[in-house]
């Protein structure tokens, strides 16, 4: 089983080399090398496929004699973490990924139409790269000695919502190279306008899978690591959450393109730089550089790989600059707003922040590097940084409805303003009232903010729902992003922790309770279960 996984890993690589050679002769029109490119890319999808399957089977019978099943399972692990234990490791997880770009290329070969001789090669060698990682760090390698039984699962990575979250963040990953194939195919054909509505739904697609995924992982960080139910920061997460906000401002800027053919070359930069991220992630997460400085980081893969990780970022940012700069003297492109009183405006500084928040967010995660492993910033950082950018972002979310594309005269406006500033001020002083202001007094900033951001955007999606519903995501998204502030601000100000420590038999005080130790027992070898019982007036029950 090793060996045929093995070779079915060899055979996706040297297929996807031969596509993406085929597909660079397809550039010129030669519709051989089109066709040829297509057969091959279908024969590395179908190597990839084989070998996940031969995986995927190898932990459903506890093939021990493989050492990536031997690490990451056991005959006692249940069915579900068999399969999630596919993509624990580092080999799985770039398996997973090759997997899913595999499987979205089939579509995007029959999606893509006239620009598929352009938006393949670029693709395909996103895909090689990946097949490249996956024959240096082989998941179907044989063990050295067979195990009688495997290490198993990290029982931290026995939940459901670890069976879903990786999938999802690589889903994300995977579909975030198709924009970036659009954008360099853009620039080989010359053709600045018509990228954008090709490449706008897959943008949107990347930015939910991977929005979806980060969200899924912090509620199990809230579930399991007790980290108070939204973002905890850690350097590894922050690897996901930077190609997000790259991708959200993109999306907002293939908008204002479509709408008012502006931010031309600003859209080629950010769908370049959110895959960038993505590979830039990748090597925060797996060359060793985070180890010490999160629980997700993987160990130190060696130098070969680490080069190669390295370099294929290199080459995804540099490359494809080299040809914008050729370019973008001929990239003709309109006028991003006419007036400061406009939607454009808004839209523009929306951008703008988003991008400085992922500047912030990639400044702090790379810290390590720069201070050569001595240092990462803790979450104050990211909470200071961030109390401005989440106050900006809300205010210009309100007012983004209440503005008109390319102006809106100050009465008009005025009249729309007063609803939901009216209820940003009831806000503040409810906050004021619940003694908000006495953590952080941007709490108080980002309330208020987050209320009349609330307040405008409901009416918007209500009004969107009754004349054109398609067009109402982006308010209830907004919607959703006044919420979420809201929510942050909750939590940060009600939530209490303290920490007692407790032999088997004692009691102590903690948030009221009187907490008592009753011991532990080990239904297995990975885990224990901690008996705790709670007393509160009068009332006493059970916890584990």
């Amino acid at each position: 089983m090793a060996g045929f996984g093995s070779a079915a890993l060899w055979i996706a690589l040297a297929a996807a080399l031969v596509a993406l050679v085929a597909y660079l002769t397809a550039v010129g029109g030669n519709e051989g090398g089109r066709r040829l490119g297509r057969l091959a890319f279908v024969l590395s999808t179908l190597g990839v496929v084989v070998a996940s399957a031969l995986l995927l089977v190898a932990f459903h019978r506890s093939r021990f004699d493989i050492q990536y099943v031997a690490d990451y399972s056991a005959r006692n692990l249940p069915a579900l973490y068999r399969v999630s234990a596919f993509w624990a490791g580092q080999e799985g997880s770039f398996l997973l990924w090759a997997l899913l770009g595999a499987l979205m290329g089939l579509v995007l070969l029959r999606k893509a139409g006239e620009w598929e001789a352009t938006v393949m090669p670029v693709f395909t060698a996103a895909q090689a790269y990946l097949l490249l990682l996956l024959v240096m760090k082989n998941p179907l390698r044989p063990a050295a000695e067979v195990h009688a039984d495997g290490h198993g699962l990290n029982p931290l990575l026995q939940d459901p919502w670890m069976a879903i979250h990786p999938p999802m963040i690589f889903l994300g990953y995977a579909a975030l190279a198709i924009p970036f194939a659009f954008a360099v195919a853009a620039l080989l054909r010359r053709d600045y306008d018509r990228w954008v509505v090709r490449a706008l739904p897959w943008t949107l697609f990347a930015w939910v899978a991977l929005g979806a995924g980060i969200f899924i992982g912090g509620y199990w960080a809230y579930r399991v690591l007790g980290w108070g139910g939204y973002w905890g920061w850690d350097p590894v997460e922050n690897a996901s959450l930077i190609p997000w906000l790259i991708c959200t401002a993109l999306i907002h800027g293939m908008l204002l393109q479509r709408t008012r053919a502006s931010l031309k070359r600003g859209n080629l930069l950010l769908a370049i730089g959110a895959f960038t991220m993505v590979l830039y992630g990748t090597f925060l997460t797996r060359s060793g550089v985070l180890k010490d400085f999160s629980v997700h980081s993987f160990a130190d893969p060696g130098k070969a790989l680490y080069t190669v990780l390295f370099a294929g970022i290199l080459l995804a940012l540099f490359a494809p600059l080299a040809l914008l700069l050729r370019r973008v003297r001929e990239i003709q492109t309109g006028v991003t707003y006419d007036n400061l009183l406009s939607r454009d405006f808004a839209f523009f500084l929306g951008i703008l922040v988003v991008c400085i928040s992922a500047a912030l967010v990639t400044f702090g995660t790379s810290a390590p590097i720069f201070t050569r492993g001595q240092m990462s910033p803790q979450p104050g950082y990211y909470n200071v940084t961030h109390f401005p950018v989440g106050v900006l972002l809300a205010l210009l979310v309100g007012l983004a409805p209440l503005l008109a594309w390319r102006q809106i005269e100050a009465p008009a406006l005025l009249r729309r303003l007063w609803g939901p500033a009216a209820v940003g001020i009831a806000a503040v002083i409810l906050a004021v009232g619940l003694g908000v202001h006495q953590r952080n007094a941007w709490m108080l900033l980002l309330v208020g903010a987050a209320a009349f951001a609330l307040f405008a955007d409901l009416a918007a999606t209500l009004r969107a729902l009754r004349t054109q519903p398609l067009s109402s995501g982006g308010h209830l998204a907004h919607v959703g992003l006044a919420l979420m502030l809201i929510g942050i601000v909750g939590s940060s100000v009600c939530s209490r922790a303290e920490k007692v420590s407790l032999a088997p038999g004692q009691s102590a005080q903690a948030l009221g309770y009187q907490v008592t130790y009753r011991g532990h027992t080990r239904p297995d070898e990975s885990r224990r279960h901690l008996r705790l019982t709670l007393a509160k007036g009068g009332r006493e029950f059970e916890a584990e």
